[in-house]
């Protein structure tokens, strides 16, 4: 008898995923587009999301709900910051509220937003855009590696 081969954690898969708002607002997709490629139990992708894929088949769509504490976590105050220009090296002028990834002394390679522009200087927030927020991910699994 075959059996149907399982993702489980440490598996490389592919997905097709389409992430709404509790209001049913979409906020990402990769319909018309690239699936999303992960291995399951990576730092990179919610804890949440993981266990979701872990034990589907190949084929197999899924519906979950990400709270913050299996999704993107709290909006942490303290990871709003001021940063002089001089240590941002964007191209370019700073746009409010846009999302930058920024090589950040003492900290690395991160995706920030611009909160607010100052003179020599910019605020930004290191906290996901889906921090504090409850998501909803209907996940198909594609392919496991």
């Amino acid at each position: 008898m075959l059996k149907k081969k399982t993702a489980s954690f440490g598996s490389k898969v592919a997905v097709n995923l389409e992430g709404k708002f509790q209001d049913g607002t979409i906020f990402d997709t990769t319909e018309n587009d690239i699936p999303f490629v992960f291995v399951i139990g990576e730092e990179d992708v919610p804890e949440g999301f993981s266990k979701a894929v872990d034990g589907l088949s190949e084929g197999e769509t899924i519906t979950v709900i990400l709270t913050p504490e299996d999704g993107y976590g709290y909006r942490d105050e303290e990871l709003v910051f001021e940063v002089s220009n001089e240590i941002l090296e964007v191209e370019g002028d700073f746009s409010i509220g846009e999302i930058y990834e920024a090589d950040l002394p003492g900290i690395g390679l991160v995706e920030i937003t611009i909160v607010k522009i100052l003179e020599k200087s910019v605020i930004i927030d290191l906290n996901s855009p889906l921090a504090g927020k409850t998501v909803v991910y209907k996940i198909e699994l594609l392919k496991i590696y």
